[in-house]
């Protein structure tokens, strides 16, 4: 399954005023037009594959050398703050990541398919840098640390609707707190 039919099978079960469904959604297209539009947006950069108010950035173990210059490549991670709040020192935040082009709250469940946060898990430090140079200069270095996960049911109260939409329901979601470095 190629990354437009994932994003149609996971746009198909959520609500019908998500953002992600606006968009690929639409009455009565041919299916095969319909996947032809998704890769185009994504070419074009249209699709809103971003939870509105997420930081995207890159991760870096304890062995990596923080570059100079922010990577070229696609962000590595993504970091929801509580609603009305952003990244700060002290800030504890919802884990994010990219499946198929698409943010999703990472799950207790999925925690070891990363090396963020299986390093977290294991107790390393891990920096998270984030890649909007017109909110936060490079390189702003946010140490993060695991804390115990969120409960699917409180994830709306405190992350706001559409992070929770796009929540596992039978498993906690991963969070962690930051430290400016």
């Amino acid at each position: 399954m190629g990354a437009a039919e994932h994003i149609l099978e996971v746009a198909g079960e959520l609500l019908p005023d998500d953002r992600l469904r606006l968009v690929v959604d639409a009455d009565n297209e041919d299916p095969a037009a319909k996947l032809d539009r998704i890769e185009r947006a994504f070419r074009a950069g249209e699709l809103p594959v971003e939870i509105q108010g997420q930081t995207s950035g890159y991760w870096f173990s304890p062995f990596d050398a923080v570059p100079v210059a922010m990577p070229a490549w696609l962000p590595t991670g993504a970091l929801q703050p509580g609603v009305g709040q952003t990244l700060a020192d002290g800030v504890t935040a919802l884990v994010l990541v990219p499946i198929d082009l698409v943010w999703f709250p990472l799950s207790e469940k999925g925690a070891y398919t990363y090396a963020s946060s299986s390093g977290l898990l294991r107790g390393e430090t891990w920096l998270f840098l984030p890649c909007d140079a017109a909110a936060t200069p490079w390189p702003t270095r946010y140490e993060a640390t695991w804390l115990e996960p969120i409960e699917p049911d409180q994830i709306e109260r405190v992350y706001g609707a559409e992070v929770a939409r796009r929540a596992r329901f039978d498993a906690r979601g991963a969070q962690v707190r930051l430290r400016r470095r």
